[in-house]
């Protein structure tokens, strides 16, 4: 075979030495993309223990005194609301039956004043009377003044019990009018009140066993993903694998560069191919470019292949993260991107709202039923007062009737006056007796008004209000720790998805090594086909190429591209060698 001129040396050596450099620089570069994938990984393996961590912080804090504490409020206040509403209805029925007894109190306090009034006027005419029979010698004035005294005293009385009465019903009436709002505008809410507690307690308890197995789950998880990244970071090696392959194509180009001009090749383990004769050195170069095209092609196929599974990993990986925190948001999150425990207080807060309200209207009611109780008795007394009045009357009428019979026809007159005032204290008697018997039907259902007001304060004793509010603080204290806990795992799983998402969307680096390896493939092709025919070359080139080769090997990738290329066991021998020996080979361990 013919031997290269000096300018077609010079032009092999330029046209290998560029293709080696191509092949160094991206090398260089592919290094720096996997040590910057190194760092996402190991940072990533550092919070996903974090995201473990912060979970069973957050499940901890479900099963917390604070939680406890809670659940054990909101239990004691649905209880007590319970209590409260029973207690309510029968109050507002006794204050209906009160409004209608006072009714009637009222009717017959009316009627004892129109009777009391007329007594006053029988006393006006009375002393007319008496001023007419005093010509007889016989003095009715202490009669006459004794009976404007008493009438006075009996419509002072009257008109104190009526005042009482007004003010009695006033206060019933504004009770029931209050209660009438408060069933109008809050109570179907209140009504709900207790089914929302209930509801609250059994969200917190579905959530409070969740957590524990959501943490469970996800620490489960998290072990599985650091198995993973492990396994990923080893996939690394994928880089130092292919480089090696690069280099051995390296190596091989820089001796042919060499050798073309006949210049001392660089590699020690060469020096044997300055004793080529120079006939068979054109060959020889045109065989090694052939082979290494195959080897880059290969190279660059293996590498696109590994790094977009490394690329998938990267992306699972993403999305595992994007679970873990799914799966935290399901068990402490709420719909509106909050705490589901703050959605419980804002139950509670409004909850205690229409406790609050209610608690006004039932102290309202308690002052009804003092004043009521107390009206009531102050009528009494005053009709008490009527009553004695009335028996005065009586006594001094029947005295100055029996005086005027006495008179005959000159104490006829007075003697009207008397009886008259006898009749009214009679029809006044029987007034007061039926007000006495509506006032003991009232004082019963006051005093049994009072006491369902004390059974109520009783079974409140336990104020349901003060128990929201203890809740409500309970609630507060375990959701402020869990929104720290939940905001730093939202932040630490947002950041590692979004970092590997953003590495694996990153990675580009097979596509320049395969379109560097292509261009560098197809550059040798057209070097090796105008230097020598594939199919040509002699046996005596192959084992030169073989010699060259064999020790340089690492991978069996490269021995079966090499035996593709060679058509002969030369590389299966040299894997079988390689295996035998216990080698080396990065591919067993990688690939």
């Amino acid at each position: 075979m013919s031997q290269f001129s000096p300018d077609e040396a010079r032009q092999i050596k330029t046209s290998l030495r560029d293709i080696d450099d191509m092949l160094g620089r991206v090398t260089a570069t592919a290094d720096h993309d996997f040590i910057t994938i190194g760092n996402s990984l190991s940072h990533s393996v550092d919070v996903f223990g974090r995201l473990s961590g912060n979970l069973t912080g957050l499940a901890e804090e479900l099963q917390s005194q604070d939680a406890a504490n809670a659940v054990a409020a909101l239990e004691q206040a649905a209880d007590g609301i319970g209590r409260m509403s029973g207690g309510s209805e029968r109050i507002d029925t006794l204050l209906a039956k009160l409004e209608d007894e006072a009714v009637g109190v009222a009717k017959y306090l009316d009627l004892l004043g129109k009777i009391i009034g007329e007594v006053a006027s029988l006393a006006i005419n009375g002393k007319i009377q008496a001023a007419q029979v005093a010509s007889s010698g016989v003095d009715f004035s202490v009669f006459t003044t004794e009976i404007g005294r008493l009438g006075n005293l009996a419509a002072s009385s009257t008109q104190k019990a009526s005042g009482r009465l007004t003010d009695v019903r006033a206060a019933v009436s504004s009770a029931r009018r209050a209660a009438a709002d408060f069933e109008r505008n809050e109570a179907v809410e209140l009504a709900a009140v207790r089914s929302r507690i209930q509801h609250s307690l059994s969200l917190l308890a579905e959530r409070r066993q969740r957590a524990g197995h959501t943490a469970d789950a996800v620490a489960g998880k998290s072990r599985d993903i650091t198995q993973r990244i492990a396994k990923t970071v080893g996939e690394l090696q994928i880089n130092d694998s292919v480089c090696q392959r690069l280099e051995h194509v390296r190596s091989a180009l820089q001796d042919m560069a060499s050798l073309a001009v006949n210049e001392p090749v660089p590699h020690q383990d060469s020096k044997w191919l300055s004793d080529i004769a120079q006939d068979r050195r054109k060959s020889l170069i045109g065989g090694i470019c052939h082979l290494q095209a195959a080897q880059l092609e290969g190279g660059a196929s293996d590498y696109q292949t590994e790094v977009e599974g490394l690329i998938r990993n990267l992306s699972a990986l993403a999305a595992d993260a994007g679970d873990m925190l799914a799966e935290a948001e399901a068990s402490f999150g709420s719909g509106n991107g909050g705490l589901f425990v703050a959605e419980i207080e804002q139950d509670v807060r409004r909850a205690t709202e229409l406790l609050t309200a209610y608690a006004a209207a039932r102290e309202r009611a308690d002052q009804v039923v003092s004043a009521v109780a107390d009206g009531f008795r102050a009528m009494a007394e005053d009709l008490a007062s009527i009553q004695s009045i009335d028996a005065d009357m009586r006594i001094m009428g029947l005295n100055a009737t029996l005086k005027c019979s006495r008179l005959g026809n000159e104490g006829r007159a007075l003697g009207v006056v008397a009886h008259e005032l006898r009749a009214c204290s009679k029809r006044t008697e029987d007034c007061t007796h039926i007000i006495a018997d509506l006032l003991q039907s009232v004082l019963a259902l006051a005093d049994a008004l009072a006491v369902a007001s004390a059974e109520d304060g009783a079974n409140g004793a336990e104020d349901p209000v003060e128990i929201m509010s203890s809740s409500l603080s309970a609630l507060s204290a375990m959701g402020l720790s869990m929104a720290d806990a939940l905001s730093g795992l939202r932040g630490d799983a947002g950041q590692v998805s979004s970092a590997l998402k953003d590495t694996a969307n990153s990675i580009d680096i097979h596509h320049r090594l395969g379109s560097v390896a292509k261009d560098g493939a197809s550059r040798l092709s057209q070097l090796a086909n105008g230097l020598a025919s594939e199919t040509d070359l002699e046996a005596l080139v192959h084992q030169e190429i073989h010699r060259l080769m064999q020790s340089r090997y690492t991978m069996n990738r490269e021995r079966l591209i090499h035996q593709t290329f060679a058509k002969d066991d030369s590389a299966v021998a040299a894997t079988q060698e390689s295996q035998t020996g216990g080698g080396d080979d990065l591919e067993d361990m990688f690939l």
